[in-house]
């Protein structure tokens, strides 16, 4: 119960506010913004009825409906029943729409969940991976939009071939070829092989447009795939993370259209050969957090000292000689600038 005295105080306040705007009305053109959030309050929890070991690896944000609002989707790590929940747009309360794959078996577990237009229809459709030794590891189901076709319906899935201890680690969506849908990117732990694909929409088939990491080592494998424009052409360059104990961490390759002077999915970028072997990516992510239209790379690793994640801007490194004050060159050495 409030005490008479901060009553009084917030009576008082009320008064001093009403009395100055009377006095000088607020005009929309002079509101300032306002300021960033100090604090960002709960809409809706999920996980409550959970079991003690239970958690959420991955959550993830789409439009599957086409309303203008995001659903969201969450994988749990249980082995015993629905591995994924998926939930309607605040205006609707959050209500359940889907839960999904309860049917895998005990030693199956989802790793992780996106949500992509992969035919261009304007609805997101809904990827999901899993470890698992046997059957397919990445599964595609279909929008929610009312029509003809099941909502959530299975339209596709991939894996089916790969052997016991190969299993897919997250999967993303981005549009490579600047074409009505996006493309599919999946990567995996696998000891041979590849690491990571970038599938066609589905008007193509899915068929596979690349892969990554056939000449990586044993012991090397893929943690993440991200999409994102960082040269404003209108099409999405890949990144890729790894678990490696030598060599680059993190690659950034160019899009599926080829150019005069560059092959599609050409090595633009890597970074992390200086870790030290212990240390790994574990995320990588795109987006702008400037006022260039190119996008940021942000990564996460793995690490007992030092930062374990960054945000990296676009740049260029040139190799230039270094020369004693006798003429003789001694050996290059890297210049690096940021694009401002």
């Amino acid at each position: 119960m409030i005490s008479r005295s901060r009553l009084i105080l917030l009576l008082t306040l009320l008064w001093t506010i009403l009395f100055a705007t009377a006095r000088h009305p607020i005009i929309a053109d002079e509101i300032a913004p306002l300021p960033p959030p100090s604090v960002f309050l709960p809409l809706h929890e999920v996980g409550e009825e959970w079991g003690e070991d239970e958690y959420a690896p991955v959550i993830a944000f789409g439009d599957i409906d086409g309303d203008g609002r995001d659903e969201f989707g969450v994988i749990t790590d249980t082995t015993e029943s629905d591995r994924v929940h998926v939930f309607d747009d605040a205006p609707a309360g959050f209500a359940p729409l889907w839960n999904g794959d309860a049917t895998w078996g005990a030693a199956s577990v989802a790793t992780g969940i996106a949500f992509g237009d992969v035919d261009g229809d304007g609805f997101d459709e809904l990827a999901l991976t899993r470890k698992h030794d046997i059957n397919a590891r990445l599964f595609l189901y279909d929008d929610a939009a009312p029509s003809t076709a099941q909502a959530f319906g299975p339209l596709w899935q991939y894996g089916e071939g790969w052997g016991p201890g190969s299993w897919a680690t997250a999967v993303a969506f981005g549009n490579v070829d600047d074409d009505p849908a996006e493309e599919i990117g999946l990567t995996r732990q696998a000891t041979l092989n590849e690491r990571a694909y970038v599938f066609d929409d589905a008007a193509a088939g899915f068929a596979t447009l690349q892969t990554f990491g056939e000449s990586w080592a044993a012991n090397a494998w893929a943690t993440a795939i991200a999409f994102g424009d960082v040269d404003s052409d209108g099409r999405d360059e890949v990144a890729l993370s790894r678990v490696a104990t030598i060599n680059a961490r993190v690659y950034v390759h160019d899009d599926a259209a080829p150019g005069a002077d560059r092959s599609a999915f050409k090595l633009l970028w890597s970074g992390g050969a200086e870790w030290p072997g212990e240390m790994y990516a574990t995320a990588v992510a795109f987006g702008n957090v400037d006022a260039n239209p190119e996008l940021e790379l942000g990564l996460g690793r793995f690490a007992a000292e030092g930062p374990r994640a960054y945000v990296l801007g676009r740049g260029w490194a040139v190799q230039l000689p270094y020369v004693s004050s006798k003429g003789k060159v001694i050996k290059p050495i890297t210049v690096s600038f940021r694009d401002r």
